[in-house]
């Protein structure tokens, strides 16, 4: 069985951006630090979320079914970053395993 997966993002969300269609057909959200409690609101679909007060580098809500879990993401800086994608490069493309697959 396959599925689609899609992630959609906005900077600024808005009412009029994230309308009842976007609503209905992007049932769990994973925001992050937004500007002020209105955009919170409307991130999350839900009132006084505290979204906009989350601290940023990996502070996040996850909502599912109007529901919010705060969490900690793992952040890695700018060297991590570097190092992960030279080792990447240099051991090239993982071996794909068809271990537990009929």
């Amino acid at each position: 069985q396959a599925g689609i997966h899609l992630l959609a993002c906005t900077q600024k969300p808005s009412a009029s951006l994230i309308g009842s269609s976007m609503k209905a057909n992007f049932p769990v959200r994973l925001v992050g630090t937004v500007a002020s409690r209105d955009e919170a609101r409307y991130a999350t679909g839900i009132a006084d979320s505290g979204a906009e007060k989350l601290q940023g580098r990996g502070d996040f809500l996850l909502v599912v079914k109007g529901e919010a879990l705060r969490f900690q993401a793992a952040w890695i800086g700018e060297e991590e970053c570097r190092t992960l994608a030279g080792a990447a490069r240099v051991s090239g493309p993982p071996a794909l395993s068809t271990r537990g697959r009929s």
